[in-house]
């Protein structure tokens, strides 16, 4: 027993180094809040959805963002994903939130990279320096402003690490893992992850099943579909709440049916290719401009690209090479309108037409490539004398061929790539750092006689990526311009004000200057007509097109009596004074109709109006119209419901005075969460208990077995 513990504790070591990587590599962001995206999309809906936790609202509508959207069918938001409850027990979600959420997920993609390449090497460094290269590669450097995208990431490891666990020896325990792991992929990440992992899962389920049929396994096989089902059932029952929020919103977005082709964009290009040696320059657009900074980076380490040959040549695996040969398919279909691949998954693939991006299916090259390394770092480790003197020539032939290199740049004897690339300083700074790690690499390998040694390999590696990433940090991780304590704590407003009219991130800015972002009236509490969200329903977007193509403003208050109603439902541009809706009456209201009203309420869980009209009137407001919305009087009763000016919400307000209440009312949400945060404490339990078993059995029989 003392020896099987033993083994376990020796993992630790790798795992607090990893905490320690994770930190250095992304410690800037407790200085510097994140970019561009961070700040325009993930940051604001955040903020609203902790705000409402800590309020007690379930959140399900966010009333700031675009006239009102709902907060729990945006896949970015991660409104069911766990994880992101517990920021609330700590206070409101601000910029620096983001530091601690982002390294939180690096560190939980390099335990869990540090796992699935464990399963394949059964060696601690190797899988070490692989999860190394994972968060710091170019997909966590260079997509650190789409915290979904990262927490994806996060989740991947994890969810194949179940996978290939499950689909070699299906067991209920390795069932729920599986089931967990996605359900976190599914709540808190991008959905475009998923839907490329689906296919990927499949294909090495399928050779699983046919290895079964060929050895005629049958009870193998139906294990493998038992506790394969039992996995997709649990997943569904674990993230019940964002499916069902989303596939019931699908019909009303207008990314509801997928994309057409011509809106794909950040397609990989030949020059992107050149991120393997040179990603600063790269991601400072200093080689390419024609791929957005965040999507082009393939960096993974320069020394890795040796290991990953070792690995591919060694490797007698048949699922990894399953996962591979995926992976070579991922990044063809990465270079998107470039290369014909994507277009055949677009239109043959289902889901695939839901990515906008192709520079997403990256990460699936990365991941399997990475694993590779880490089995010829460990083949390299364990057998160092036989390979210690191809690894000695090609360290020199590398360190030669870049001190040429960099000569000729230097020089007048290539005048044209001299003018391409010796003006760009990070690019000469990229070359000496590859010089100096070929030239350390050569060293090691020349004076290191004996294979027990990892720790100049590891110190290498870790200094050579720790580098890589804060030279491109301040690009695409971290705004070195601005300092959390330059944004002030007005700057979040906590309460729920009530706002008067529409207004746009440009006016907020204009009044409040440290608010630097868009969907800025997230924290300032103030109704904007657009924002900048993914997530755009159909008839909001017929109301603002004309605005957005002429560069108007929309002006409107937040609730209103029109003077009149119209039926022209032709019009393009909207005031107070008439509504178009084909629901009313065409009429004029003068003044003996003597109304006012006075919003009471204005707050993501209701929007309460007191109301005064000697006659019936419509009452119009400005949040966009779902299904879900009713509108009550204080007695309780129900008033209909229909869209005014295409998008808006509208009532035939009763005569007299009353307090009308607007809710978007969704109540299965809440049970459905529940439901998901009880499956979750349930199949943790059960994977404790078959731990602790598996733990005794294996102590009694064979205490010597290290195992993760």
């Amino acid at each position: 027993m003392t020896s099987y513990i033993r083994q376990r504790e020796r993992h630790w070591f790798q795992i607090i180094l990893l905490f320690i990587t994770s930190v250095a590599a992304f410690g800037s962001l407790f200085l510097h809040p994140p970019v561009h995206d961070f700040f325009n999309e993930f940051l604001p809906e955040r903020f609203v959805l902790v705000n409402s936790i800590r309020h007690g609202i379930f959140p399900t509508w966010n009333p700031y963002q675009s006239m009102g959207t709902p907060i729990h069918a945006d896949p970015q938001s991660g409104a069911f994903y766990p994880p992101l409850w517990f920021f609330a027990l700590f206070g409101e979600y601000t910029s620096i939130s983001c530091a601690f959420d982002f390294i939180l997920h690096a560190f939980i993609a390099a335990c869990g990279f540090y796992v699935l390449t464990f399963r394949f090497t059964r060696h601690r460094w190797a899988s070490c320096i692989a999860a190394a290269g994972y968060i710091m590669s170019g997909f966590f450097v260079g997509n650190a402003q789409h915290l979904s995208w990262i927490i994806a990431g996060a989740w991947l490891p994890w969810v194949l690490w179940a996978c290939f666990s499950l689909f070699e020896k299906p067991d209920l325990r390795n069932a729920l893992f599986t089931a967990i792991f996605t359900a976190f992929l599914l709540t808190g990440g991008y959905p475009g992850f998923a839907f490329v992992l689906i296919y990927i899962i499949f294909a090495i389920f399928l050779y699983h099943a046919i290895r079964h049929i060929l050895s005629h396994d049958i009870q193998g096989l139906w294990r493998l579909l038992a506790f394969s089902g039992i996995a997709v059932v649990g997943c569904i029952i674990l993230a019940s709440p964002t499916l069902y929020s989303i596939l019931s919103i699908r019909p009303h977005i207008t990314r509801g049916e997928g994309l057409p082709y011509e809106s794909i964009s950040e397609s990989l290009t030949a020059p992107c290719l050149l991120s393997v040696l040179l990603p600063c320059s790269l991601c400072s657009n200093d080689i390419t401009s024609h791929v957005d900074a965040s999507m082009c980076s393939l960096f993974m380490g320069l020394l890795t690209p040796f290991f990953v040959v070792i690995g591919i040549i060694k490797n007698k695996n048949v699922p990894l090479w399953i996962f591979f040969g995926a992976g070579i398919l991922a990044l063809l279909t990465a270079f998107g309108t470039n290369l014909p691949f994507h277009k055949f998954a677009y239109n043959y693939l289902p889901l695939i037409s839901f990515i906008r991006l192709p520079a997403l299916f990256r990460i699936f090259f990365i991941i399997p490539t990475l694993v590779l390394n880490g089995v010829g770092l460990a083949c390299v480790m364990d057998e160092w004398p036989k390979f210690r003197r191809p690894l000695i020539i090609l360290c020199f032939a590398s360190t030669l061929l870049l001190v040429l290199l960099y000569i000729l740049m230097q020089t007048s004897l290539c005048p044209k790539f001299q003018a391409e690339m010796a003006n760009h300083q990070k690019t000469l700074i990229e070359w000496k750092i590859g010089i100096f790690v070929f030239a350390a690499a050569l060293i090691i390998a020349l004076f290191l006689r004996t294979r027990n040694r990892f720790a100049p390999w590891v110190l290498l590696f870790l200094i050579d990526l720790l580098v890589h990433t804060h030279l491109c940090s301040p690009y695409t991780v971290h705004n070195p311009m601005i300092k959390h304590d330059a944004i002030p704590s007005e700057a979040y407003v906590t309460d729920f004000p009530i706002p008067d009219t529409l207004t746009s991130w440009q006016n907020i800015l204009q009044e409040d200057h440290y608010c630097m972002w868009k969907n800025a009236g997230c924290f300032r509490k103030k109704v904007e007509w657009h924002g900048r969200n993914p997530l755009i329903f159909r008839e909001h977007k017929r109301m603002v097109r004309a605005y957005l193509d002429s560069d108007s403003i929309m002006h409107l208050p937040i609730a209103f009596f029109p003077a009149a109603v119209s039926n022209d439902t032709t019009r393009s541009f909207y005031d107070a004074d008439t509504v178009f809706t084909t629901e009313f009456q065409a009429q004029y209201y003068d003044s003996t109709f003597n109304s006012a009203l006075r919003i009471l309420e204005f707050s993501p869980k209701w929007i309460i109006i007191e109301t005064h009209s000697n006659k019936a009137r419509p009452l119009v407001l400005c949040q966009n119209i779902t299904p879900w919305w009713q509108a009550t009087t204080e007695k309780g009763e129900r008033l209909d419901i229909v869209p005014a000016d295409h998008a808006l919400l509208s009532i035939l307000s009763p005569p007299g005075d009353h307090t009308i209440t607007f809710q978007y009312h969704r109540p299965i949400l809440p049970i459905l969460f529940i439901l998901e945060c009880i499956a979750f404490l349930i199949a943790i339990a059960i994977i404790l208990n078959s731990s602790r078993k598996k733990r005794q059995g294996r102590s009694m029989s064979n205490p010597n077995t290290s195992s993760l």
